[in-house]
């Protein structure tokens, strides 16, 4: 057991310098020999790190500790110690499950050499399949085949366990359209003994009639240069097949809550949105329900609910590449944008 936690604590070292993403993976494993072998069926637990080069991409290095390993035909047993690196190859697609596969090769040390069963070079290979329980914890099970080099045992490995995820894409940053300042046009008096003559506005909005592309815009609203009423944009992030609102964004809600609160004449329309991963029907119930989740937190917050309205977008709508972590995760949002009633 000192052997696990020491390599626990230097996986875990390690894992601290990564910049990218990366897992941590606790493993048991039940590993089957063939019958001229000279070791009986024996278990493991391990634990593994690794890191993505590139997408789908990932390098990893493994430890795993079989305590008391019996002999054959014998009362003698052995401790084995297993250091692996492999390179896996993640199958991503649109769902929870992702198979991959993996090769490479270790050493394996013995610590009580019987019948020329020694430390000894190893090799492996193997296909797993791993299940999404959230975007950063997974289950996940393998097959392994191992080839002992000097010995040329051949065992045949089963294996389960936990991949945790840390690092890796950041939401957006949410930005806030800010209102138009509308610039006040100076009235030139007319010398005597003319009067002066002041340019009409007459829906008093600050802009001029001869300029005024909406001229019967309500008193009292906030219009741009062109006399019009302006739309005031916000958005919200998600995670990953979720639609909470995160505690970080209900500051921008309560924002917006108050635009619409010191606007009457407006309402918004609430648009969800989601990335790629997933069915056409499913995306856009998840947007559907994104939407609504952010119309209830407004009408919570003293707004309307006429004034509001929530629909789904699905995924027909991305604003980013969905090929990326990062443009999938601008994909999974919330917006909304206010008109006059």
């Amino acid at each position: 057991m000192k052997k696990i936690l020491v390599s626990t604590c230097a996986c875990l070292a390690i894992t601290t310098l990564a910049v990218a993403e990366y897992k941590i993976e606790p493993i048991v494993t039940k590993s089957y020999t063939k019958s001229n072998s000279s070791m009986e069926n024996y278990s493991t637990t391990g634990i593994r790190v690794s890191k993505e080069l590139v997408d789908a991409l990932s390098l990893r290095l493994g430890f795993e500790y079989s305590d008391d390993a019996e002999y054959k035909g014998s009362n003698n047993t052995t401790d084995i110690s297993r250091y692996v690196l492999d390179a896996v190859y993640d199958f991503k697609n649109n769902s929870k499950l992702t198979p991959y596969i993996f090769a490479g090769g270790g050493y394996e040390r013995v610590n009580n050499k019987m019948n020329n069963f020694d430390s000894q070079t190893i090799w492996n290979g193997g296909l797993g399949l791993s299940y999404s329980l959230t975007d950063t914890v997974s289950l996940f099970t393998e097959g392994r085949y191992t080839h002992k080099v000097e010995t040329e045992d051949k065992d045949k490995t089963i294996g389960f366990g936990i991949s945790m995820k840390f690092g890796g894409e950041k939401p957006a940053p949410i930005q806030i359209q800010e209102p138009v300042k509308v610039e006040q046009k100076e009235i030139v008096k007319q010398p005597e003994p003319k009067q002066p003559i002041a340019p009409l506005d007459g829906d008093r909005d600050g802009v001029i009639d001869g300029l005024d592309k909406c001229p019967q815009t309500p008193k009292g609203l906030a219009v741009d240069n062109d006399g019009c009423a302006l739309k005031f944009n916000f958005q919200v992030n998600f995670d990953f097949d979720q639609e909470n609102i995160k505690p970080e964004y209900m500051a921008k809600v309560e924002e917006f809550a108050i635009v619409m609160q010191e606007n009457p004449l407006l309402n918004a329309i609430i648009e969800g949105h989601t990335d790629s991963i997933g069915t056409e029907k499913y995306n856009n119930e998840l947007s559907t329900n994104r939407a609504n989740a952010v119309r209830n937190a407004l009408i919570k917050k003293g707004i309307d609910a006429n004034r509001l309205k929530a629909i789904g977008m699905g995924e027909s709508q991305p604003v980013a590449e969905n090929k990326t972590k990062d443009g999938r995760a601008q994909n999974r949002r919330v917006e909304a944008n206010t008109d006059i009633k």
